[in-house]
């Protein structure tokens, strides 16, 4: 579903605050102007922040992962401009099950890392829409933390105004 570019937006290191790369889609950088600028807590702003904060006209296009294990990802949320557009809602079901065999050990290794680190990744994300078409957007997923001890969880947003689509 998605493919990683860069591995950055990470929380800045000796207090230097994070920073995208000049050429970032606009609405990702948003997206992650949002995230930095919420309260951290250990470097990382919380869930709860996040939530109560949200830009209204971004979130249709988040997706909300818990992470569990490298390899048990859930989904806790599905924006509803992706449920649209796979014309499938995954909030509740496993993030791996919407991946391509050949692509889980990828993208549960980049969620891992996402939380481990914890940092954050630029992205493609290709997904195939109800109709068939392939669509490739720029997205971001950046960690929040939780007051979960059993798992971490990340947040994706997917700038649909730049997707291209093929056949």
């Amino acid at each position: 579903m998605h493919r990683a570019e860069l591995a950055h937006a990470s929380n800045g290191s000796a207090g230097v605050p994070p920073a995208l790369p000049a050429a970032a889609d606009a609405r990702v950088a948003t997206f992650f102007g949002y995230w930095n600028s919420l309260p951290k807590d250990h470097g990382l702003p919380r869930l709860p922040d996040y939530l109560n904060r949200a830009p209204h006209d971004l979130q249709p296009t988040v997706a909300i992962v818990d992470i569990y294990t490298p390899t048990d990802l859930r989904v806790r949320l599905f924006g509803t401009a992706l449920v649209d557009l796979i014309a499938t809602e995954l909030t509740g079901k496993a993030a791996l099950s919407i991946y391509a065999p050949e692509s889980h050990r990828f993208a549960s290794s980049m969620a891992w890392q996402a939380v481990s680190q914890p940092c954050g990744y630029l992205c493609k994300r290709t997904f195939r829409s109800f109709s068939g078409a392939i669509i490739t957007a720029p997205g971001i997923a950046l960690p929040v933390r939780t007051d979960r001890s059993d798992c971490k969880t990340v947040i994706n947003f997917t700038n649909l105004d730049q997707a291209t689509s093929s056949l």
